[in-house]
């Protein structure tokens, strides 16, 4: 990608991942180096001697202001360039470090003295650099942010802790636009994306979820870890009441510390980058819930584990009845309807290959109230 792999006859963007240049035999990059790690598009390396080098791209589809076409998919250095960062060739950023990462938007590297350098995308403060130092949305040059650094994370913290347990989708929670920071005396710092009292406006552009202000932090202030949980987030879940207006909805969830952002397109929410979807009546009170990650509310049906047959079986023990209402044969997945008259919930179960993959929670309405 973009001749990430030096030596390449020619340099070119690609639009897909069919359009990479395979490199199927090992080529030398560098010599004398500690360790490196690949970004999305790009690599750094650490070598021996402590010297920082990084090469490829940094980009992004977020900004706040419009980038041309041409801008994004250019294979040329350019450092005016409005929408990405970019070498073609190995560039040294920095000399006396012990410790290097990037991801798709940043760079990182603490040095021998524990300070903390960061670069790349900083269109919400990720790199802890104030919008007053940053004369577009890159930090261009590493900037140094913090002293008395034990680790960072980019993008999100992980761990490689084998005596403990996590749920398994603790790594699908991803923070992109944030960075963290531990320090020497075990403080844990984040910067960027919905931090801090500062903000942003962003302009709509590719990938972009939501355009307008965002509350962000432009520095490092201090944050909690918590171990992720999908039972922690279905008794959050659980606490949703129909009719709820949107903003109680998001404060519940914002409050309970699950991420929550509004789709632009419909007002809906959607949270845990879209484990879930909560949907919005006429008068903005909530009607309808979609989950895609651990169970119902109730927790009686999961998802990805609970199969046609069992939920045809526990439903007919209460009594009940589940209805197919779709069936698309050549796609291997259906939908089925229950309605919980009791609970006054009806519940939509999008099944595919025999196993419960979404469900959904709707508010029944009841007829014999409204007359």
């Amino acid at each position: 990608m973009a001749g990430l792999l030096l030596g390449k006859d020619t340099v070119k963007q690609v639009y897909s991942d069919m359009d990479n240049d395979r490199v199927c035999t090992p080529t030398l990059l560098m010599k004398n180096v500690r360790y490196a790690r690949a970004g999305r598009e790009a690599i750094i390396v650490l070598k021996e001697d402590g010297a920082v080098y990084w090469w490829g791209q940094l980009r992004t589809t977020s900004s706040t202001t419009v980038g041309g076409y041409d801008e994004y998919w250019s294979v040329t250095e350019n450092p005016l360039n409005l929408v990405k960062m970019m070498y073609l060739e190995p560039h040294k950023v920095l000399d006396h470090c012990i410790y290097v990462d990037i991801n798709a938007w940043n760079g990182a590297a603490i040095t021998e003295d524990g300070e903390l350098y960061l670069w790349g995308l900083n269109i919400f403060g990720q790199c802890g650099v104030s919008k007053s130092e940053n004369v577009h949305d890159f930090v261009r040059e590493p900037q140094k942010v913090l002293d008395k650094v034990s680790m960072v994370w980019l993008g999100g913290i992980r761990h490689s802790d084998d005596a403990r347990t996590f749920d398994a989708d603790i790594s699908a929670i991803r923070y992109g636009y944030n960075n963290f920071a531990l320090l020497e005396d075990g403080m844990l710092l984040g910067a960027g994306d919905k931090l801090g009292k500062d903000s942003v406006t962003t302009v709509m552009e590719g990938d972009l979820d939501e355009a307008g202000s965002h509350r962000c932090s432009f520095s490092f202030v201090p944050v909690k870890a918590v171990v992720y949980s999908l039972e922690y987030n279905r008794e959050v879940l659980s606490r949703m009441q129909w009719g709820m207006q949107r903003e109680e909805v998001r404060a519940l969830c914002t409050d309970a510390g699950l991420q929550c952002d509004v789709a632009s397109e419909n007002a809906s929410l959607y949270i845990e980058n879209s484990k879930y979807y909560c949907y919005f009546d006429e008068n903005g009170g909530l009607d309808r819930i979609q989950i895609q990650a651990g169970s119902s509310r109730d927790g009686r049906f999961l998802v990805d584990k609970t199969t046609l047959e069992e939920l045809q079986r526990n439903i007919a023990d209460a009594d009940d009845t589940l209805t197919q209402v779709k069936s698309v044969e050549e796609d291997s997945w259906e939908r089925w309807q229950y309605e919980d008259m009791q609970e006054q919930i009806r519940y939509y179960f999008t099944v595919y290959e025999g196993i419960v993959t979404v469900i959904e929670e709707e508010q029944m309405i009841n007829e014999e109230a409204t007359k």
